[in-house]
């Protein structure tokens, strides 16, 4: 139910001459699911004209009806106080596991039929979105069509339109109207010191910048599927630097997913899963992985050469009291593995023997799997069972 009022120069925008002809209106519709593929509506309304200007007034009658293989139909039935009776007709077609969709209607009010075409691919980075339709009215036929390509950087719509008015006599086609445009949109983001170059920003953004140790390597962001066997992202980290998410909705929970399944063993991008929570148009920015990115291979033995099997221990830079050492444990051989290690001096002991430790130092510029070799503990085998 709806009630208005509305003065003789109001204006809405992009209204240079408002013709308000009516003062009042009130319009009331009612609609009602009959069954999961039907459902009917009535509606009315009353408009009170302006000065010497009639009312108005209309009634309707509508219903909606779903079949199958993803077909809709609408009809609606009116009649109006001017116009006398009339009925708008809508047909819809969507195919089940398609893209496309097809449209098509006719008003025999306005006397206008149009048919629609639309096509897009899965997510909206790095896919295609394409449209074409026709529109026939009183005086004249439209046509257009475009083509839309969505990139991780921006956005690229290529469209014409052709305008075909009627003669005045024998609806013989008259001067002919075309118009193509290219169109090219971008968005340059900044955040926490970095710039990045997106899409077009609808409200808020998330910006994700790879750590410099693995910059060079591709990391997805949020997974949409894949397109001839090959994975999908939202966004995907390149050469040109940080990518972002352009279109979070604010005060609504959003959570994304980061895959760092390329990059090489040892390198870590840090957690694979964000929510976030964007407030009215602002920007989150998050880095990806650090400089942590060494996975220290090596074998420990006791002084007598037997080895170290089946043991914890603990892993800390030398330098940095407050980082928190890293554990680690040894299979039967004696061989550890060891992530997220910068390079440094570091310090190891097993828990087992708390004052008995190892130095060693992972190079300058080390990343990836790191050979430790053979290291070896001051003390037997049977020393440490031996000792208090």
């Amino acid at each position: 139910l709806l009630a208005s009022y509305r003065s003789e120069h109001f204006a809405p925008l992009g209204v240079l001459q408002p013709a308000n002809v009516s003062s009042y209106q009130v319009t009331a519709r009612y609609s009602q699911q009959w069954s999961p593929t039907v459902s009917l509506g009535v509606g009315g309304g009353y408009k009170v004209g302006r000065g010497d200007q009639r009312d108005d007034w209309n009634y309707s009658l509508s219903l909606n009806k779903r079949l199958s293989a993803g077909i809709h139909v609408n009809v609606s039935l009116q009649r109006r106080a001017i116009e006398s009776y009339g009925m708008f007709v809508s047909l819809g077609w969507t195919p089940r596991d398609s893209r496309q969709s097809v449209h098509g209607s006719h008003d025999s009010f306005s006397k206008t039929t149009r048919a629609d075409w639309n096509y897009a691919q899965e997510g909206r980075a790095q896919s295609m979105g394409a449209s074409a339709g026709i529109v026939r009215t009183q005086d004249r036929y439209d046509g257009s069509g475009s083509v839309t390509y969505y990139g991780g950087r921006g956005e690229v719509t290529a469209s014409h339109d052709v305008v075909t008015p009627f003669g005045n006599t024998d609806g013989s086609s008259n001067t002919i109207e075309s118009r193509s445009e290219l169109r090219f949109a971008s968005a340059m983001v900044y955040a926490d010191g970095h710039v990045a170059l997106s899409r077009p920003v609808s409200n808020s953004f998330a910006m994700f910048a790879p750590d410099p140790s693995i910059r060079d390597y591709p990391i997805g962001v949020n997974p949409q599927g894949r397109r001839s066997d090959e994975r999908t992202y939202e966004a995907t980290t390149d050469s040109w630097g940080p990518v972002v998410l352009p279109d979070l909705t604010p005060y609504l929970y959003r959570t994304v997913r980061v895959d760092a399944s390329r990059l090489p063993p040892g390198f870590d991008a840090g957690d694979s899963i964000y929510t976030f929570y964007p407030t009215y148009r602002s920007g989150t920015f998050v880095r990806l992985g650090s400089d942590a990115n060494v996975l220290l291979d090596g074998t420990l033995q006791y002084k007598d050469k037997t080895p170290v099997a089946l043991q914890a221990g603990s892993i800390s830079l030398v330098g940095q009291p407050g980082a928190a050492p890293e554990t680690f444990f040894t299979n039967r051989a004696g061989r550890f593995r060891i992530e997220k290690l910068k390079p440094g001096h570091y310090v190891m002991q097993l828990y087992s023997v708390p004052g008995v430790t190892l130095s060693l130092t992972i190079p300058e510029n080390a990343a990836g799997p790191t050979q430790a070799g053979i290291l070896t503990l001051p003390i037997t085998a049977e020393e440490q069972w031996n000792s208090p």
